[in-house]
């Protein structure tokens, strides 16, 4: 077909290059010559447009952006029919240079990006429509400013750009090509540390995408790089190497649970998704076999020996850190909670008891495991009427850097562990006194406070928590305390 008519090389090859990665054309009459009633269409220009200077280039592609919105459906396809006078004329569409060269040359313009091309393919690019609510994704390969703001405007365009291969962001159609993009760029160390939030919000949105019932299916997976969690930090690995190395990988969806902050103690490899975990992992497991594991609730199990019954409670040995860990909730964010969240909070943390064992007894998929030992052997058992934290040893004999992880614990067993970051900091403010097992004043504890981020709002907190003579549920006026109820035992 490409020989029948006189194009100069560059044309004749890109045209044939574009037609052979295009699906096959199945005449129905392959015995018959088929014709076009006339030549297709090609643009001036096109043969040297990717050896032109970047203004030259940044030029000729306004005119084909231009182009593209006036000239007619014919300049993009061309009908082939059967070379009969009567009968079945057969026609089919078959693309031109011109739609050879929309799809195939690196002719769009790029947003600037460190490392990435001025110009690329539409294919290696990404339409993020302008104006919307979501931050541009700077570590992204997308299309310029200005090409975009005109593709929003020109939807004739956009489609052309898109049929030559153009990926649409947020788009669930473009969803398995998002993850393939993404992974690549992290691969290539294209995320910078303030960008990593924006990145892993859109990674999760994409892995989910995939997930639904309507997802589009990963293909050819082998050199699929995937960005999985390891513990606290984040890693790039491609699925033939993880095969090579005979390497887990754990998914999940991203939600409490122990099993999640076994992995994540553990630091293997986690790929968190929302969804149906089966439906990517088969996808996946055509690279991976059965290295693909889905954790839930289920996989991991806890049958600790030797168990306190009932523990001690938290708020009679280390009122202090029940105080910390309230003020952490209250103004974490610079706003006071409701009363109801509160209520519900402090009730929590009334009731949470450390247990003590002898052997935890921890599974992951049926086979013995043990945290990590920067962890203690302490181990948060959320629950709404009585959370628990089991510990190897009695309340009273924690001290310095398990006290610290202790905190932690705390802030998962009472459902917040958005706080453990925090409340870690102020722990480890208290213990630079140099005591192993602080007990610290109201100054100790204001000071502490500050690592909450909000430290001129400290004394509202303990207000609603404490108050002077906490068993005759005494009231107290100064510094901004605000003493709201009477309190029984056990209870502020």
């Amino acid at each position: 077909m490409v020989r029948r008519f006189r194009f100069s090389p560059s044309i004749a090859e890109q045209w044939s290059d574009h037609l052979t990665h295009r699906p096959r054309v199945r005449a129905a009459y392959p015995e018959t010559e088929y014709v076009a009633p006339r030549k297709p269409v090609r643009v001036i220009g096109q043969a040297a447009a990717e050896r032109l200077a970047p203004h030259g280039r940044l030029a000729y592609a306004r005119l084909i952006l231009h182009g593209l919105s006036h000239w007619p459906t014919s300049s993009l396809e061309t009908r082939w029919e059967r070379d009969r006078d009567r009968g079945d004329k057969n026609r089919q569409s078959i693309p031109t240079p011109l739609a050879a060269f929309v799809a195939r040359a690196e002719w769009v313009p790029a947003a600037p990006r460190p490392g990435g091309p001025a110009f690329a393919r539409p294919g290696d690019l990404w339409h993020f429509p302008v104006g919307g609510d979501e931050a541009e994704p700077a570590f992204a390969a997308l299309v310029a400013r200005s090409v975009r703001s005109e593709l929003d405007r020109q939807r004739t365009v956009q489609n052309v750009l898109r049929a030559a291969g153009l990926n649409v962001w947020g788009e669930r159609e473009y969803a398995a090509s998002l993850v393939r993009h993404l992974g690549d760029v992290a691969a290539q160390g294209g995320v910078t540390d303030s960008q990593w939030d924006q990145f892993l919000r859109v990674y999760l949105r994409a892995w989910s995408d995939i997930a639904a019932p309507s997802g589009p299916d990963l293909t050819s997976v082998d050199d699929l790089w995937l960005v999985l969690r390891h513990g606290a930090s984040l890693e790039a690995s491609r699925v033939s190497d993880l095969a090579a190395s005979n390497t887990c990988i754990y998914l999940a969806e991203p939600a409490d649970g122990l099993h999640l902050r076994l992995l994540e103690e553990l630091e293997l490899p986690l790929l968190l998704i929302e969804g149906d975990l089966d439906r990517v992992g088969k996808q996946l497991a055509s690279g991976l076999g059965d290295l693909v594991r889905i954790v839930d609730h289920d996989a991991v199990g806890v049958a600790p020996n030797g168990l306190a019954d009932p523990g001690d409670l938290l708020i009679d040995e280390l009122r202090w850190l029940v105080v910390l860990i309230a003020a952490a909730a209250d103004h974490g964010r610079g706003l006071t909670m409701l009363d109801r969240p509160f209520d519900e909070l402090a009730r929590r943390l009334r009731h949470l008891r450390v247990r003590s064992y002898s052997t935890l007894g921890l599974t992951l998929f049926d086979h013995p495991t043990a945290l990590p030992g920067s962890r203690y052997g302490l181990l948060a058992q959320p629950d709404d009427d009585n959370p628990a934290v089991l510990a190897p040893a009695l309340l009273n004999e924690l001290s310095g850097s398990e006290l610290v992880v202790l905190a932690e614990e705390v802030a998962v067993a009472v459902r917040r562990p958005d706080l453990q970051e925090r409340v870690r900091a102020a722990v480890l403010e208290l213990l630079r006194s140099g005591n192993d097992r602080p007990e610290p004043g109201d100054d100790d504890l204001a000071i502490a406070e500050a690592r909450l981020r909000e430290p001129r709002r400290e004394h509202a907190t303990r207000g609603r928590w404490s108050a002077p003579d906490l068993d005759t549920g005494g009231h107290y006026q100064g510094q901004g305390w605000v003493w709201i109820a009477e309190a029984p035992e056990h209870e502020l």
